[in-house]
């Protein structure tokens, strides 16, 4: 990482200075005649032996903060796909009703009353800053409306809470975690990996995974980047599709896609079952028109199109 890098060129340094120094001030004691050339020698390796050891420990501490984080989210991403837990009710409609989403002090985002119904396939759209992305953090709870509410409701009408884990969530910078392509797909779930041949042919990912001479068990490697941008969302969309939530919120995750896969990956979402809302931007009319209805956020009104 970027930090390891710094501590790294910081302590090479640190090392080559600190023993010059000592050599040099055995040098001059040795020819001022205070000590003779046994103990430079000694000196000089004593230096050596201690710098190497700092050193080494203090790489070894960076390296252990610097993996922390990543260790903290992939234990993040794996407790929120462990197994749901039983209910008798899901998720039949979600009704937006005056709500308001405040940030700090002043900034308000206004949206109008809407539905999204089981089942369909919705496009979120509007120019930035217009509260798209914000819509779909209320959805999840993750942002408490300032005003207004957001209702689930059930089959017979009844409303109610549903689990954190009910609704899928794609965000456009996708999480991946060092280990392999097959364990950031299945989450170490090891029952799942006859089914991800399947899954890597709907999101496209096939093609991709066969350039590696380790196929789904190539290793993830975040240092080095041994995945595009595109493969990374690939992998989410993939582990999402495994993970088969009824309700799934896409935000720009297959802007780093081309667009031929990205029209085979809509396909594949809007011929689904599922309750699918997506935030995208410069789709093709081939690919609106998978579309139930479009949604469009404009200056905190909404004006929304029946495809």
């Amino acid at each position: 990482t970027e930090v390891e890098m710094y501590s790294s060129a910081i302590n090479g340094v640190g090392n080559t200075v600190g023993q010059i120094s000592i050599a040099f001030l055995a040098g001059v004691l040795f020819f001022a005649g205070y000590i003779k050339i046994g103990a430079v020698l000694s000196s000089t390796a004593f230096a050596y032996n201690v710098f190497s050891a700092v050193m080494a420990i203090t790489a070894a501490t960076v390296k252990i903060r610097s993996t922390q984080s990543v260790n903290h989210q992939t234990k993040q991403l794996t407790e929120k796909v462990q197994s749901k837990p039983v209910s008798n009710s899901s998720i039949n409609k979600i009704e937006i009703h005056d709500l308001v989403l405040k940030y700090g002090s002043k900034k308000e985002l206004q949206y109008p009353d809407f539905a999204i119904n089981k089942g369909e396939k919705v496009l979120l759209t509007g120019d930035s800053g217009t509260g798209k992305s914000s819509l779909f953090k209320a959805i999840l709870g993750e942002i408490k409306p300032y005003h207004g509410e957001i209702i689930f409701k059930t089959e017979e009408g009844k409303q109610f809470s549903p689990a954190p884990n009910e609704i899928g969530y794609l965000a456009q910078d996708p999480k991946v975690f060092p280990g392999t392509i097959a364990d950031n797909i299945t989450m170490f779930k090891k029952q799942l990996l006859d089914q991800v041949p399947d899954v890597l042919n709907k999101v496209q990912l096939t093609s991709d995974v066969a350039r590696f001479p380790l196929g789904i068990d190539t290793e993830v490697d975040l240092d080095q980047g041994n995945l595009s941008g595109g493969q990374r969302q690939k992998i989410i969309l993939a582990r999402e599709e495994i993970f088969k939530n009824d309700i799934v919120l896409l935000d720009e995750a297959s802007s780093a896609i081309d667009s031929a896969a990205t029209e085979k990956i809509m396909h594949e979402l809007t011929t689904s079952d599922k309750t699918i809302v997506v935030i995208a931007h410069n789709l093709n009319d081939k690919v609106k028109a998978m579309f139930d209805k479009e949604i469009k956020l404009v200056s905190n009104k909404e004006e929304k199109d029946e495809l």
